[in-house]
């Protein structure tokens, strides 16, 4: 016979599977090189570049944790972007400041806040994006509240060297974090960057409040997350398509029937 056909309730041609809503991901890389991203079955042209240079000298990393759930056959990626730069506020009346425990407050005066939850003992003023990736360690490494929760060698991390993030993915390389996953343009996989969870955890108030606390300051979640914190798989919504001339109105066309 010169056609093979198929039942049509058959799936015979692979898509690519997308999902939104909370899960536990697993640290599997943090800024690969080429050979350890083809190691993980993603294709590299070149050696990532995760080092560069702003316009005004500053320089800025980019650090990558690649992340899976393995049973549900997820893999995507969270990016934190650092600038070898102290944070400061909009106007640049302040500045944020990050103690031992991993824990930021905003100060006016110059000096490390004063405030009776934070400890200031040893603070120091953060980098851009420090302050993020501190939070996404201490729910990745499941950090009790009153232990330290610091990166000894950060400025290592603007010359290339991940060897300390790298240490922690071999000491705890089992260990979970709770995300939002999301979609970006319809197409790629991808992770909410504002808030991070313990993977023991099992409750969404706080998820609830952030959310709604960041729509409210005008910086809502950019990425779709189908307006649900239930693990699910995406479900594009129809694409609107501009209106097509007939072929009465373009002389052109075939007759079906």
């Amino acid at each position: 016979m010169g056609i093979t056909g198929h039942n049509s309730n058959e799936k015979i041609v692979g898509e690519t599977v997308l999902y939104t809503g909370i899960t536990n991901v697993k640290v599997v890389a943090i800024n690969p090189t080429k050979e350890e991203k083809e190691a993980l079955g993603l294709s590299s042209q070149t050696d990532p570049t995760y080092i560069s240079t702003m316009e005004d000298g500053t320089k800025k990393v980019r650090i990558d944790f690649y992340v899976e759930d393995a049973v549900k056959n997820m893999r995507s990626k969270i990016a934190f972007f650092l600038e070898d730069k102290s944070r400061t506020s909009r106007d640049g009346g302040k500045t944020e400041w990050i103690n031992n425990f991993g824990r930021s407050a905003w100060s006016s005066n110059g000096s490390a806040p004063e405030y009776t939850w934070f400890d200031s003992t040893d603070a120091r003023e953060a980098k851009v994006g420090e302050v993020a990736l501190h939070y996404f360690l201490i729910n990745w490494l499941n950090i009790k509240p009153g232990d330290e929760a610091k990166l000894e060698h950060l400025s290592a991390l603007f010359t290339g060297n991940t060897s300390e993030l790298r240490n922690l993915l071999v000491d705890f390389k089992d260990n979970e974090v709770r995300v939002l996953l999301t979609v970006r343009e319809g197409r790629y996989q991808s992770i909410y960057t504002g808030y991070f969870d313990r993977a023991t955890n099992e409750g969404f108030n706080y998820w609830v409040q952030h959310i709604k606390k960041q729509a409210d300051s005008g910086y809502p979640i950019q990425d779709d997350y189908q307006a649900s914190l239930e693990f699910q798989m995406y479900k594009p919504s129809a694409p609107e398509i501009e209106k097509i001339d007939s072929p009465e109105e373009t002389g052109t066309g075939t007759d079906l029937f």
